[in-house]
């Protein structure tokens, strides 16, 4: 799978997963990366959550955000998804900076995170 698009609590496209295990928005703009298959980090090192069968989660186990192929357990009832937009092309992501140690993985919920799914990686 190449470029997968990521939808909001509200059916909402939002960002986008490439090959390359980077997240980046509609407008192009990169905004973290997957570490370990399951770590999601900004550029600026902070663990930001986790994502596990296409579920991304905050560091509280809420989810903020899944995709069409979601298939991760516990979670909310995801709404029907919009038809995403034409993305941007994306820009040329940062070097990384060194990623802290990421958090106790805490347990899944059925909720939804109060945070959105872009202000996940800030």
């Amino acid at each position: 799978m190449n470029n997968i698009w990521f939808f909001d609590r509200y059916g909402t496209a939002q960002i986008i997963l490439d090959g390359q295990g980077r997240f980046f928005n509609r407008h192009g703009h990169n905004l973290g990366y997957v570490r370990d298959n399951q770590y999601i980090y900004n550029y600026r090192g902070k663990h930001c959550g986790w994502i596990e069968g296409y579920v991304i989660r905050d560091l509280y186990g809420n989810t903020a955000g899944f995709s069409q192929y979601s298939n991760d357990f516990p979670s909310p009832i995801f709404p029907i998804p919009q038809i995403p937009p034409i993305p941007a092309i994306p820009q040329i992501p940062p070097i990384p900076a060194i990623p802290q140690i990421p958090n106790i993985k805490p347990i899944k919920s059925f909720g939804w995170s109060p945070i959105s799914l872009t202000d996940l990686f800030n």
